[in-house]
């Protein structure tokens, strides 16, 4: 499906592109990959601003939408999988897995099963919590 974005639309999309830029920055990745088929690497967070809005050209960014499943495997012992049973990272404690991440593959009714994963993940960090 062919999409027009008028220059309006890719000034808001350049704003939270470079402000989304900033936080696996922040958390100590070396390296972001914009969007986009010819943006350099980000490595610095000055880097961000020809991510800015106005630097933007609708050639220049890469669209897509997609339930990213199976991202986060889930089991008992921290040594292989990224979240324990409660939906929490073994190796970052407070940190919760809300999404599909943790569902192997499409279940067919995403935005109901991931909505149900959230559901339930908010009643373990919840009960965590008391």
């Amino acid at each position: 499906m062919l999409i027009q974005i008028s220059r309006a639309k890719m000034d808001d999309l350049g704003r939270p592109i470079a402000i989304l830029g900033h936080l696996p920055l922040a958390a100590g990745v070396r390296r972001v990959y914009p969007p986009s088929f010819d943006r350099p690497v980000v490595a610095r967070p000055e880097d961000l601003e020809p991510n800015a809005p106005g630097h933007w050209k609708p050639r220049n960014l890469i669209l897509s939408a997609f339930h990213a499943l199976g991202t986060a495997r889930m089991g008992v012992k921290p040594a292989d999988p990224a979240i324990d049973p409660h939906q929490q990272s073994h190796r970052v404690p407070g940190l919760f897995v809300m999404d599909g991440g943790y569902i192997p593959t499409a279940l067919g009714a995403n935005p109901e099963t991931i909505m149900a994963v959230a559901t339930r993940a908010a009643e373990e960090v919840a009960d965590l919590l008391e």
